[in-house]
């Protein structure tokens, strides 16, 4: 678990339930999943309820790592509006600490970090970030494959985030910093890890936070 955030400014949704996100404005949505076989999750109506399909804790992992814990009934996205506040608001114990999104080298290193790590639940040689690494690695989920194929749950898009970029969920995407006025820079798990340069802030994307710097 990492440091608390004050969400009083943001508008947190039930994917698929109530009104939408004002443009601009710092959104999140939860519990999304279709279902599908095969996914760690599935919805059991419109109303966008979640049950447990596929058990987290039953995905392949080194010996020795922690089932992964964050399944998609419990999955949040954001939109980058949402996503930026929440890491330049994390309230830490330590009140020293600097929080931020990942700027593009940050994510070209994940990126590098997640190729690079174990290519199966036997492979123990490798520094376990993400994949086969359970509730000890980052828990991105993949999207597009099939469950399991790099031993990380599975997560595909849904048209469930209503007022986000085309009304979709987004999961296995990670967000970055600003690229621009109306860009920002991303990263999506399909069996590795891809940057790309920016997309749309409107998109409902994962948030994963990185320690800028301790202040003086």
């Amino acid at each position: 678990e990492g440091p608390e955030v004050n969400y009083d400014e943001i508008r947190l949704f039930k994917a698929g339930v109530g009104g939408s996100c004002p443009n601009e404005a710092k959104c999140c949505w939860y519990g999304y999943q279709n279902n599908f076989k095969g996914r760690t999750s599935s919805r059991t109506a419109e109303d966008g309820n979640c049950i447990v399909q596929d058990s987290v804790s039953s995905i392949g992992r080194i010996s020795g790592k922690a089932a992964f814990n964050y399944g998609g009934c419990s999955r949040t996205v954001c939109n980058w509006y949402a996503a930026d506040y929440i890491c330049n608001n994390l309230t830490p114990a330590n009140k020293k600490q600097l929080w931020s999104l990942p700027t593009y080298a940050n994510l070209q290193s994940l990126e590098k970090a997640i190729d690079d790590g174990p290519t199966s639940k036997s492979d123990t040689s490798k520094f376990a970030i993400q994949q086969w690494s359970g509730a000890d690695g980052l828990q991105l989920c993949q999207g597009l494959n099939a469950p399991n194929t790099i031993g990380s749950p599975r997560c595909d898009n849904a048209s469930r985030c209503y007022g986000s970029s085309n009304g979709y969920c987004n999961p296995s995407y990670v967000w970055g910093r600003e690229s621009s006025s109306t860009f920002a820079y991303n990263a999506s798990l399909g069996y590795l890890l891809n940057v790309s340069s920016g997309v749309s802030k409107g998109y409902a994307f994962s948030v994963r936070c990185v320690l800028e710097k301790y202040a003086e």
